[in-house]
């Protein structure tokens, strides 16, 4: 109220709202995790949850500090990087990267665009194969570089590891099996995010993993077992220990009498020869040759009668007799 002859001056002052954004992006992109979120300012405060890709935001926000922050849905994933973007260059922000937040200093009228990117925990994942399945008395020991060490599997076993994509590369190497009476096979790492398939070197057991942040990576060793051959020498009629009958092929050149016979371990799977040397010096005819493969489901040996050879095919952890 004024006094007589008096006067009064009024000033409305009007401040202009702004509007701040809070946006989620996870990598690998796309993530379907789930992030808890808080907003809260000058008389407003909110909470909920973003998934990679989506945002929400505040309209009519008033200008003054607010602090957005976030929380992790699980331990394989961690805080990558804060930015804020101002639309008119007049607001500030400040980052707490241990408490997973930013404090904004909104001005009037300006527009603040925030973004919280997750990458989730890179791992190295590795699983024993072996053929035939089922070894589960056969340990097979491995090495890998930086944080993975040492460690053993049995067939059908994996172990996973955290590593930190930017110590990486990462080496995996099996240690030699063949004293166990298995050979590496084959090693084959999947990106679980690109799908690209990185090979090992199998002279070495050893695959090299180049790391990247949000990438894992899912490496099978598989082992083939080591068959054995028995070769086998009958005359008809039996008990001939005097004439030693040649051989020749796959495995060096050998004699057996009636009644002998030789047996090659720690053979890798795959085809070989074996044949008998003409024997008519010896006053004999070669009259037949069979073999028995103790894998019913594998590649059948066979046999040529005018060429005196055998064909034997050696499956994963089989025994050929001929």
């Amino acid at each position: 109220l004024t006094q007589p002859g008096g006067s009064a001056h009024c000033t409305f002052t009007n401040t202009q709202l702004g509007t701040i954004i809070m946006r989620k992006e996870t990598l690998p992109a796309g993530a379907a995790e789930s992030f808890g979120y808080t907003i809260n300012g000058p008389d407003y405060s909110d909470s909920g949850s973003l998934a990679g890709g989506e945002f929400v935001q505040v309209d009519n926000a008033q200008p003054g500090t607010w602090t957005l922050a976030e929380t992790l849905p699980a331990a394989d994933w961690h805080l990558g990087d804060i930015s804020c973007t101002s639309a008119l260059g007049s607001s500030g922000f400040d980052v707490d990267p241990d408490n997973l937040q930013t404090t904004v200093e909104l001005a009037p009228g300006d527009t603040m665009d925030c973004t919280f990117t997750n990458v989730e925990d890179e791992t190295i994942t590795v699983e024993k194969v072996t053929v035939p399945a089922g070894d589960t008395n056969t340990a097979f020991a491995f090495t890998g570089s930086g944080s993975i060490g040492s460690f053993a599997l049995l067939d059908g076993e994996k172990q996973s590891f955290s590593v930190d994509a930017e110590a990486g590369p990462y080496i995996l190497t099996e240690d030699d099996p063949s004293g166990s009476g298995y050979e590496v096979t084959e090693i084959a790492c999947v990106n679980s995010q690109t799908g690209e398939v990185t090979l090992g070197e199998l002279l070495t057991r050893t695959v090299a993993l180049d790391t990247k942040p949000g990438e894992s990576h899912h490496c099978t060793f598989t082992n083939e077992r080591h068959g054995q051959v028995v070769i086998r020498k009958a005359t008809a009629p039996a008990g001939d220990t005097t004439n030693a009958f040649g051989f020749y092929g796959s495995f060096g050149s050998f004699a057996l009498k009636d009644g002998d016979d030789r047996t090659i371990l720690e053979v890798a799977p795959g085809t070989y020869s074996v044949s008998e040397l003409d024997p008519t010096s010896l006053d004999y005819g070669l009259t037949g040759i069979s073999c028995t493969d103790s894998d019913p489901g594998g590649t059948p040996s066979t046999s040529d009668l005018p060429t005196h050879t055998a064909s034997i095919n050696v499956d994963a952890g089989e025994t050929v007799e001929c």
